[in-house]
């Protein structure tokens, strides 16, 4: 049996992050994409980059967390 492939439900999704991509370069912004499971540590990784990084440098956080504002509390 052979599933044919009609779209890439992802190619929205690479548009957008190509077009971010180009966007943060031009602009000299260093971005990293953060993506595990709950409690791999992703906000504990965040706060000791927080705390050993220059304080000249402007740091933005977006959380994606829909079920809860805890670890937007704790990086605040």
């Amino acid at each position: 049996m052979k599933i044919k492939l009609l779209k890439n439900i992802m190619d929205t999704n690479n548009i957008v992050s190509n077009e971010n991509r180009q966007k943060f370069k031009k602009e000299g912004i260093f971005t990293v994409n953060v993506l595990a499971s709950p409690g791999a540590g992703k906000t504990s990784i965040l706060m000791k980059i927080i705390e050993s990084i220059d304080k000249e440098i402007d740091i933005f956080i977006i959380e994606g967390d829909i079920a809860s504002d805890i670890d937007t509390t704790k990086i605040k």
